[in-house]
């Protein structure tokens, strides 16, 4: 499942099953609004969404028409028939600071599939016995074949293969892309100064590790094109930083 970008929210038809007013169908304003609450000291930024939300639908997710996540519910105005909502791509971004992750995203989405496939990447290279050739070496019965024996090859197998299991896992995280495309971050230029740019590309390198291509966040040209290829220079990972 998408997150859907908060800069198209605007005017969308979306829908949401709330626990009160169950299946509802509603439209986006077409600008967020000032929005306060009671207890706070400052303005909210929201969106606003008609469609008569009720008390107790605060929370469910609202969806598109291509289905990806646009929000979830956060207040609702009884008298005005609205709701209110926060971009979803912005709470995922304030998850993502706030764990201080390399990653945040939902189940189903291209990253998640990408965190996976690369996952099974690294297994199916993976020295390791496989799971058939495990069981096969690690449960050949003993001669006594006593219950407790067989219990503690299988325990045995099991281990082995959650071992095996946790290398893996432990080498692909070292290997998820801190950026995404669209991101802005800053380049470290080999002079020493930094700028800021655009992610606009990326690749895992044979070292293994990331690279990408950026662009200027002030110009939108291409940064340090220096004839390598059609995207420009590719740039090391360790040379980008998100502030």
């Amino acid at each position: 499942m998408e997150v859907a970008k908060a800069d198209e929210l605007a005017n969308r038809k979306v829908h949401w099953y709330g626990r009160t007013s169950r299946l509802r169908s509603g439209v986006i304003s077409s600008r967020m609004h000032q929005v306060w609450f009671y207890g706070r000291e400052t303005f909210a930024a929201l969106w606003s969404v008609s469609g008569g939300a009720k008390g107790g639908d605060t929370g469910a997710w609202v969806i598109d028409d291509r289905s990806r996540v646009c929000s979830y519910l956060i207040a609702t105005n009884m008298a005005k028939r609205i709701a209110y909502i926060c971009p979803m791509e912005g709470i995922m971004e304030d998850i993502k600071q706030t764990l201080g992750a390399e990653s945040v995203c939902l189940p189903g989405s291209s990253e998640a599939k990408e965190y996976h496939d690369l996952i099974d990447s690294e297994l199916d290279n993976d020295d390791s016995l496989s799971l058939e050739e495990m069981t096969a070496k690690d449960l050949i019965q003993p001669t006594s074949s006593s219950k407790s024996q067989r219990n503690s090859q299988r325990a045995l197998a099991l281990s082995k293969r959650v071992s095996a299991r946790m290398r893996v896992v432990k080498r692909t995280v070292s290997l998820i892309p801190k950026f995404t495309l669209g991101d802005e971050v800053r380049l470290r230029l080999i002079n020493g100064p930094t700028m800021k740019v655009v992610i606009t590309n990326r690749r895992l390198s044979p070292k293994p590790s990331w690279q990408y291509t950026v662009k200027e966040s002030s110009t939108g040209d291409d940064s340090n094109q220096d004839n390598l290829g059609e995207y420009g220079e590719w740039i090391d990972e360790a040379r980008l930083s998100s502030r």
